[in-house]
């Protein structure tokens, strides 16, 4: 079991008595460093040794832990777990390496109460309680480290991703009300370290990841970091591929003792394969039971490449032990060009067509992303308890998308898709560039602040809010036409009590609420509705154990989305911009249920991640749809467990691992159709052996029972996705 700082400090202290009948003395430079140092000659020769403990508790670099002792993902301020007032998660490093994840999406589906479908184009998005994620963040800022044409992020750059489940709009501003992903980047580091990752797995996967970090100068007041990495895999779908490489590189310098500064730099290029669409099914809503490696009537010259490029910067200044300043910035630049070929249509049970090619299009887009944060946080004292406080703005803007076009011919197949050639589709003789869709500018702008007041020493009540303003201008390049929306002075409260009962359990209640503009929509009068408000209602309670080594939680929780647009059938609307349509935001849906969650080491040598959450989504006010549930596929009980043992005595070289990720059925409704999916387990097992004191190798089997499943639920016209088959994945890391 990891030892808790302050017991080291005390070790430390009982030693320098038995060190001082020896002539040498302890000597403690600050909270974190002591020394001991030869103060007679009864020692000959002793030389200085030091004992430094990480002062940052939020890293997990390091630290063996599947938990963390600090996030800010939440409220903006560094809090434990069980100080945060509504559901967290973390992916920590160890977890990331354990577990051999690459990509964003992989991590994920560790997080309790997540589920992902993969979209077209291989995009992936994640729901929570039955609702949808807003984009995510990097360090606390927004960011296009989505899933948007497969750029699903690289975890090689990251620390951590910190998971905050329900209302975001402390953070994040305007969006869903599932919840926000943060992901936290590695930084450099004052000693010299160097890592290497060579994975090989199932259907020609490989990949290799260097990481390098340390001082630049002798004082290591300048400190760097480089990370290159390159994936080159195929994929259990006929023909598909990806080949990815990354780079990342940092540097960090101290400019005195109040002040740092960093810049740095990502990069990452995408050349793939696809098959986009997913499968169809039968005209009444039958599977066709293709094989998991069909690519439905996708052409094998399908594709798609993009790259994105970022820049960022900061700096923090502490003005004394209890107030700091800083500043982020952000600037992407993210390029996409590829076709998106998406045959639709159901398949006729007699003659097996129907699915239909649209007309070729092979499309460019590029989108460039500015993001600003100042933040000032602090203590202060009043009325004998000590108060925190974070004050601060943001500015986002994303100027795209610039799109041109190489318009061909229909493509045309004979063949049915149970005895379809992908090399038999000619690919069209394509005309020249033309501009097409739109050019837009998307600006939000913001203020937050968070206070965490201290009523007692067991009690806690956090409170804040962030005032957004939203603006959007679309040009449509065909017509000339410029449209503007906006939505300004948008309040997003938040609200949170914490109440210790020990020094292990706190009990918690908050709310917490985000908006969604929809200027797109209007109402008989002419005036856009207002926005969709999503607001989240929890009450847990919270455990701290071994020092913070395990964390555990359980939480009721409701998110109603209030504002909902539905047509207004008695107003036609005739002269309305919406395409002669009227809206009533009158629309409510409902998620309400409970989540159990144990994240770090349960028992010594023990370190596991269990996450249990119970959801029912339903319509609480709609014309059609009243009562009826909102978001069918997401199933109402859905069990997430991974357990990773080091064993002891002679086995100490050994560890084994195991999970499962477990739900109940799910359907989709297209119609009159109702598309069902049974209930279904994945299982994973792993063995890990350590080589010598530098390297280690491990062996995992994903999906060991080989289940057939769909990842995706679609329609009878297409978007049905085959979850992967049984996969192994071999990896060798070492560390120096």
């Amino acid at each position: 079991m990891k030892q808790p700082l302050l017991q080291k400090k005390y070790l430390i202290i009982a030693c320098s008595a038995v060190l001082a009948s020896m002539g040498i003395q302890a000597q403690e430079h600050n909270d974190q460093e002591q020394s001991v140092e030869q103060t007679s000659g009864l020692v000959s020769v002793l030389p200085t040794i030091s004992v430094r403990a990480d002062s940052d508790q939020a890293t997990t670099e390091h630290s063996q832990s599947y938990t963390t002792k600090s996030m800010s993902t939440g409220t903006r301020l560094a809090l434990s777990m069980r100080k945060t007032p509504q559901s967290v998660s973390v992916i920590s490093r160890q977890q990331i390496e354990d577990r051999n994840f690459v990509s964003l999406d992989q991590a994920m589906e560790l997080a309790p109460g997540i589920t992902s479908s993969t979209r077209n184009l291989n995009r992936v998005s994640y729901t929570a309680r039955g609702f949808a994620f807003t984009e995510n963040m990097v360090d606390g800022m927004p960011s296009m480290a989505d899933a948007d044409a497969g750029f699903t992020p690289n975890l090689a750059f990251f620390d951590r991703v910190e998971i905050l489940r329900g209302a975001a709009g402390l953070i994040y501003g305007t969006g869903s009300a599932g919840g926000a992903v943060n992901l936290v980047r590695k930084m450099p580091t004052a000693t010299p370290q160097a890592s290497i990752n060579l994975q090989r797995g199932s259907w020609d996967n490989y990949y290799s990841e260097f990481d390098v970090s340390g001082p630049l100068n002798k004082d290591a007041t300048v400190r760097g970091r480089f990370v290159a990495a390159y994936q080159d895999r195929e994929n259990f779908i006929d023909l598909e591929y990806t080949r990815k490489p990354a780079f990342y590189g940092i540097v960090e310098t101290d400019i005195g003792d109040k002040t740092t500064v960093f810049l740095g730099t990502s990069y990452e290029k995408m050349n793939s394969n696809i098959a986009p669409g997913g499968l169809p099914r039968y005209r009444n809503g039958d599977d066709l039971k293709l094989s998991r490696s069909s690519r439905g009537m996708a052409p094998a010259w399908n594709y798609w490449d993009g790259e994105n490029t970022t820049i960022f910067s900061g700096l923090k200044y502490n003005f004394n032990p209890d107030w700091s300043l800083r500043l982020a910035a952000n600037y992407q630049d993210r390029n996409q060009q590829g076709n998106a070929i998406n045959v639709r249509g159901a398949v006729d049970p007699v003659t097996s067509k129907g699915p239909q090619y649209p007309a070729f299009e092979d499309s460019y887009s590029s989108d460039r992303r500015m993001a600003f944060d100042a933040q000032l946080s602090g203590k202060f004292s009043l009325f004998n308890q000590t108060h925190d406080i974070v004050v601060g703005t943001t500015l986002s803007k994303i100027k795209g998308t610039e799109n041109w076009a190489r318009k061909g011919s229909r493509p045309v197949s004979d063949d049915t898709i149970f005895g379809f050639d992908p090399y038999g589709v000619k690919r069209p003789v394509l005309g020249p560039k033309v501009d097409s869709l739109t050019l837009s500018t998307f600006r939000n702008v913001g203020a937050y602040t968070t206070l965490r007041l201290s009523i007692t020493d067991d009690l806690k009540v956090i409170t804040g809010a962030r005032l957004s303003s939203i603006y959007d201008d679309i040009k449509n390049r065909s017509t000339g036409i410029v449209t503007k929306r906006k939505q300004t002075n948008e309040l997003s409260p938040y609200f949170g009590i914490v109440y210790d009962l020990s020094s292990t359990l706190s009990l918690y209640t908050s709310y917490s609420d985000i908006f969604t503009p929809q200027n797109t929509r209007f109402t008989r009068q002419g005036t856009p509705l207002d926005p969709v408000v999503g607001a989240n209602y929890e009450a847990g309670i919270k455990g701290e154990f071994y020092d913070g080594a395990l964390n555990t939680s359980f939480a009721v929780f409701r998110i109603d989305e209030s504002n909902r647009a539905y047509l207004d059938v008695e107003a036609p609307c005739s002269g309305s911009p919406d395409l002669g349509a009227c809206y009533i935001a009158e629309g409510k849906v409902r998620g309400e249920g409970y989540e159990f969650e144990v994240s770090g080491e349960l028992f010594p040598r023990l370190e596991t991640s269990m996450g249990y959450t119970h959801v029912n989504t339903k319509y609480i006010k709609d014309k059609t749809n009243e009562g009826k549930a909102f978001r069918s596929t997401t199933p109402e009980n859905l069990l997430k467990i991974w357990a990773k043992y080091q064993l002891s005595g002679a086995w100490s070289d050994w560890s084994i691992g195991a999970g499962v990720n477990a739900q109940s059925s799910t359907y989709n409704t297209s119609g009159a159709l109702k598309i069902e999916q049974s209930g279904y387990a994945l299982w994973s097992i792993q063995a890990g052996y350590k080589i010598n004191q530098n390297w280690n190798s491990s062996l995992s089997i994903n999906n060991l029972f080989d289940k057939v499943y769909y990842q995706r639920l679609g329609t009878e016209i297409n978007g049905n996705r085959y979850g992967e088959p049984r996969s192994v994945m071999l990896s060798v890391r070492g560390k120096y």
